[in-house]
């Protein structure tokens, strides 16, 4: 039993040394992988450490105004050259002088870049970027005022510079001419410039053609340490002349001329009315029956009639027919149309005369105090020295019966005797007479009443107007 027990405590002890030593082995077989892995470990980190190291001493080439370009970045600079050089300033309105100006630059980048000199190439890079930006219209750092003529024939121009283009230094402008046809632009030279803050105003002498005029466009270009714009305007005008002394001498011509006119002009009213007064001299010794009239007559039985009162002796020795158109003609000035067939005729005759008042509606309040005078002068004189008989009236109760349909207001505020005459005045307008004599005796009264039909043969139906019949109709229905 004893033997038993300890055979069983050496395996015991057997197996724990085995045990033992296969932890050994797998130790030891397994720690140079473990090794391997942290040194990789810590030669990445070492490295990650360089690298951030490396990157914080590079810094950005920064915006196309910036001076410090001594740690320029290399790398990029190859392909920003290349992309300047790729633009075509052919379909450009470039000036030879800026294609030359852009091509040095260029050649003057391609030389830096292949000495491999950074901070030489990317200033001029920056400089050729904003010159073919100006050249393609891409930017504008420039505007120019209104081309303005000096009085002694030169141009001035103010010129406005935009932030960021003044660079270290005052920045250089270049004015270009193309004048006169011509087909190329040329450099001007001697141009005065003035500063004040941002703007410039630039002066030059223009060229001029052998007349003394200008037909031109300018090109203003405007150049900084690294920036580059330009800007155009047209201009015409007359520079040759002082342009004050022309002004002056174009006002004195004005009032020449316009002094020349007015005097032409009462030269002919006044040989107008000499021929006028002699007219009226020579028509006034005719007699009434040989007056005759054409579409040009201007001419005037009695002159004045209507703006100074006349005496007796300045009509007394005018036949009756004279007399009868002076006395016609003061209604005429005012454009009344007449009954009378032959007065009216002569009228129409006269180029002064626009009949358009028919008689019947004829306002004599129209009349001046000095018209009514020499009127009531000439009917005494008509009446062999007596007083006139008064003119008959020309008057209507409703004078638009024939002509316009009549409303309730037109008729609803006369009494039974208008009402009455109104509808009669229908029927004698077109000449019907009347049996009862009073009616007869108010109508023979107007002076637009011809009266020649029986009452029992005018036949209404047939010559009555619809018109004229409605407003019969209304009237009755008042009466």
């Amino acid at each position: 039993m004893e033997k038993k027990n300890n055979q069983l405590l050496t395996a015991l002890i057997l197996g724990v040394v085995a045990v033992v030593a296969a932890l050994a082995v797998i130790f030891v077989v397994i720690k140079p992988f473990g090794s391997s892995t942290d040194a990789k470990k810590q030669g990445d980190a070492a490295t990650s450490d360089a690298s951030e190291t490396e990157d914080s001493t590079k810094e950005p080439s920064g915006n196309i105004f910036d001076k410090d370009t001594s740690k320029a970045e290399e790398n990029g600079l190859e392909e920003r050259l290349e992309a300047v050089k790729a633009v075509d300033l052919s379909k450009t309105d470039a000036l030879a002088q800026e294609k030359a100006i852009f091509e040095e630059l260029v050649s003057q980048a391609e030389d830096a870049v292949k000495e491999g000199d950074a901070a030489k190439a990317e200033p001029l890079i920056v400089h050729c970027e904003n010159v073919q930006k100006a050249l393609t219209g891409q930017s504008s750092g420039l505007s120019l005022g209104k081309v303005q003529q000096l009085v002694k024939g030169g141009l001035t121009v103010d010129a406005t510079v935009a932030d960021g283009m003044s660079d270290s230094a005052e920045p250089v402008f270049n004015v270009y001419e193309k004048a006169n046809d011509a087909k190329e632009f040329t450099w001007v030279s001697n141009v005065k410039i003035e500063k004040t803050d941002k703007a410039y105003k630039l002066s030059f002498t223009p060229t001029a053609d052998e007349d003394g005029n200008i037909k031109a466009t300018y090109i203003v270009t405007c150049q900084g340490d690294l920036t580059y714009a330009r800007a155009k305007a047209d201009f015409t005008a007359t520079a040759a002349k002082d342009a004050k002394n022309e002004k002056d001498d174009s006002s004195e011509k004005e009032k020449e001329k316009e002094k020349a006119k007015k005097e032409a002009e009462e030269k002919k009213k006044k040989e107008e009315e000499e021929a006028k007064k002699e007219e009226s001299s020579e028509s006034q010794e005719e007699s009434a029956n040989s007056i005759e009239t054409d579409t040009g007559d201007w001419s005037q039985m009695l002159y004045g009639t209507s703006e100074y009162y006349l005496v007796e002796s300045d009509i007394d020795y005018l036949t009756p027919w004279q007399l009868m158109i002076g006395r016609n003609e003061i209604y005429a000035r005012h454009g009344r149309l007449f009954n009378d067939a032959e007065i009216q005729e002569y009228f129409n005759g006269k180029a002064w005369y626009n009949g358009y008042i028919r008689p019947e509606d004829f306002d004599e309040s129209v009349l001046s105090d000095v018209e009514r005078a020499n009127l009531d002068l000439i009917r005494k004189v008509e009446n062999g020295g007596s007083e006139p008989e008064p003119e008959k009236d020309w008057s209507y109760v409703l004078s638009g019966s024939s002509d316009r349909y009549l409303t309730d207001s037109d008729v609803s505020g006369l009494s039974s005797w208008q009402l009455m005459i109104a509808r009669n005045e229908i029927f004698a307008r077109h000449g019907r007479r009347f049996s009862d004599p009073d009616l007869q005796a108010y109508f023979d009264g107007k002076a637009w009443y011809n009266g020649t039909i029986a009452p029992e043969d005018f036949n209404g139906d047939a010559i009555l107007s619809a018109i004229e019949q409605a407003n019969l109709d209304l009237i009755r229905k008042y009466e």
